[in-house]
């Protein structure tokens, strides 16, 4: 439970996770799922496109949404070609003719009204496997698409060198039409033939194909010399001799000691162990995690390819997550921007969600990070329109995360750090992610969340938005009510029993500045629809971060189903610059509560993690927008001539950033020519962060 479907496709391109292994990387993938509502909508067609890269082929169930049109379900609707996300239809065998099931979804396709679906098989009263390890009979879509990868299995033995273009053109044009007039969008190509399509392919050319079988060493870290043998197969139908292999390429990380390698002959379907080793140092400067390559070139006589040796230096990046329990509200965060992971949450991964004691019942259903700059530019980890997690956050070098108790300035932290590069139009971003947690009784109500944004694609970016998304179910999802503090600057979601508001629990941007506080039905935005999940697109996220406060008074005294989502920005950065944003999450018994937590988090987060002055100076009554105001003025005068409170921090009373570093008379006439009559804005922050 809790697996995404993206990371299943992840996993099945290197089922062992040795990126030099073959053996483990599969023929045929049976995919006996499909989404509905989600016509067209590109998030799984990337991945399949890059598994057949690799010679994998895909086979989808068609869906089984009966006779109306244009019901293919994604991704088995895209339709590209004649072959493209296969899509495999249900009959009932047992007719003559066979004929189509009632409940099996008809094309064309949804995308561009081509022919789908590609072919039918078999899938009424099929005997499978069902629950508590017993068998029984099934009927649908999901029936069938197995028997059309059991094909492509029978077919890869016959031919283990078959593209997966061939593979499926056997298949398809060796399918009978039994007096049906096809092409059509009930019963596609036609009902296989097991013994057509094996006809129908050709067998393996009567020549060699090298490829590196495996390349077996020890755990690799940085500095390490590794020197192992190369085993390679030869998948052809010839024989090939004197076959020797040499690294011919280069790579910054690494450092090539020996990089010849004999094998001899190679026999037809045989592998070979190389009668040396070769031997590479992989440099100490090298991040964890990082995998390496060098090409690898195979020769023999009358015969020359290149291939791949790669080095994988641990510890390998992985997806994981930690647990903060040092205070009074426990929240478990992960390094790839998806938060919770608790019971019942949308995405349970053994995490605690989040939990306000002395209750330990999760409050949370969905929660997660989002970076945007446009309605098709979102990365985040909430979830797509397939209804799971988006899993645009790749886990970076050097990325896993690290839990410290105690840590350096709080008794718990975490450290980790992700990039934008697995969402489908990625922005070029490096976050590093900090994470604290607090055991003072003033300060025990609250985590704060820390991003430090990189830009590293190269070219200037505009217009950033960053955004913490929580769906809070406080006591439960459907009694909830919310809205914004614009006096303390936090966004709150609150129990609601018969008018009567308690168990606050909220967020509050401590460095940005906010830019928007959204709060929304969740059942109106897309996000379901009757009851029917049908996730939550890249358009409405951003619409989310781009919000403003049009939604602030909406739902202050509502008792349904909300999510929320608080942003900072807009940012600009340049390439390979970094700007950061921080959020506390908090929570208080009432709202007077909430927002005195959530003050204390600001304060701790000036002194403690973020420096004393962040951004401009001037903001010397410490609000968090970093907003100058009047308010600003008013605060200076009365610490100048009535002894009021001095600055929150000494660097932003100094508004001119004069070498002296006092606040006086100056600094007030400064701030005041710059709110009243266009004076220049005060300078920025000698120190911006900790």
């Amino acid at each position: 439970a809790g697996t995404a479907k993206l990371d299943a496709f992840e996993w099945a391109a290197d089922p062992d996770g040795d990126p030099n292994t073959v053996a483990d990387v599969p023929d045929v993938i049976n995919h006996s799922w499909g989404v509905k509502n989600a016509s067209c909508i590109d998030v799984f067609y990337d991945f399949i496109d890059n598994l057949e890269a690799l010679g994998i082929v895909n086979i989808f169930a068609a869906g089984n949404e009966g006779a109306q049109v244009n019901a293919i379900r994604n991704p088995a609707d895209r339709a590209l070609d004649s072959i493209d996300c296969f899509a495999v239809g249900n009959v009932n065998h047992t007719l003559v003719p066979p004929t189509i099931s009632g409940s099996s979804s008809r094309g064309p396709s949804p995308c561009n009204g081509a022919t789908k679906p590609n072919v039918c098989a078999p899938g009424e009263g099929i005997r499978s496997t069902v629950l508590n390890n017993l068998y029984g009979y099934n009927s649908g879509t999901s029936m069938a698409a197995p028997h059309v990868s059991g094909l492509v299995a029978l077919l890869r033995q016959k031919n283990p060198n078959a593209t997966v273009r061939q593979i499926k053109q056997a298949i398809l044009t060796s399918a009978p039409d039994f007096g049906y007039a096809l092409p059509n969008n009930t019963y596609g190509w036609g009902m296989i033939d097991c013994m057509a399509a094996l006809n129908a392919l050709a067998a393996p050319a009567a020549t060699p194909n090298l490829r590196v079988w495996s390349f077996d060493h020890p755990a690799i870290n940085p500095g390490d010399t590794v020197t192992a043998q190369v085993v390679v197969q030869n998948r052809g139908a010839a024989s090939v001799n004197n076959v020797t292999g040499t690294i011919t390429g280069t790579n910054p990380g690494l450092i090539v000691l020996d990089g010849a390698a004999s094998f001899g002959t190679i026999a037809a379907n045989a592998t070979k162990t190389s009668t040396d080793v070769v031997s590479v140092i992989v440099r100490d400067t090298v991040s964890t995690g990082r995998l390496l390559s060098l090409d690898f070139q195979l020769a023999g006589t009358g015969y020359t390819t290149t291939a791949k040796l790669y080095f994988l230096v641990e510890p390998r990046s992985e997806r994981l997550h930690a647990n903060h329990t040092v205070n009074q509200v426990r929240w478990t965060v992960s390094n790839y921007g998806t938060y919770g992971l608790g019971s019942g949450m949308l995405f349970p991964l053994g995490g605690l969600g989040w939990q306000t004691l002395p209750s330990t019942a999760n409050e949370i259903w969905e929660s997660a990070f989002l970076l945007g700059r446009g309605t098709t530019q979102v990365s985040d980890g909430a979830r797509c329109v397939a209804g799971e997690p988006d899993g645009d956050f790749r886990v970076a070098p050097d990325g896993n995360i690290v839990l410290s108790t105690p840590g350096a300035v709080a008794a718990q932290e975490t450290h980790s750090v992700f990039d934008d590069s697995r969402a489908e139009n990625p922005i070029g971003l490096e976050v590093v992610q900090q994470t604290y947690a607090f055991t003072e009784p003033a300060n025990d109500d609250f985590i704060i969340i820390r991003y430090i944004i990189t830009n590293r694609n190269g070219t200037a970016i505009s217009g950033l938005r960053a955004g913490l998304y929580f769906d809070w179910d406080v006591v439960s999802y459907g009694v909830n009510a919310g809205g914004w503090d614009s006096g303390d600057s936090v966004l709150w979601t609150a129990y609601n029993s018969a008018g009567i508001l308690s168990k606050y629990r909220g967020m509050k941007v401590l460095e940005g500045p906010v830019v928007s506080a959204f709060t929304a039905d969740a059942s109106e935005t897309n996000y379901y629809t009757g009851g029917l999940d049908n996730g939550w697109t890249e358009a409405e996220k951003w619409a989310a971060l781009l919000s403003g406060f049009t939604t602030a008074d909406t739902f202050k005294t509502s008792s349904i189903d909300l999510m929320q989502v608080l942003a900072a920005g807009p940012i600009s950065l340049a390439a390979g610059q970094s700007d950061t944003v921080a959020f506390a999450v908090v929570a208080g018994q009432t709202l007077g509560d909430l927002t005195a937590n959530a003050d204390a988090a600001s304060a701790i987060y000036r002194q403690a993690i973020g420096g004393c002055c962040i951004g401009i100076r001037g903001n010397v009554n410490g609000d968090s927008e970093e907003k100058l105001s009047i308010v600003d003025v008013t605060y200076l005068v009365s610490y100048l001539f009535k002894s009021g409170p001095a600055p929150v921090c000494p660097e932003e009373g100094n508004v001119t950033g004069d070498a002296a570093g006092s606040t006086n008379l100056l600094d007030l006439t400064y701030l005041i020519a710059n709110l009243f009559k266009a004076g220049p804005d005060p300078v920025s922050c000698s120190v911006t962060t900790k």
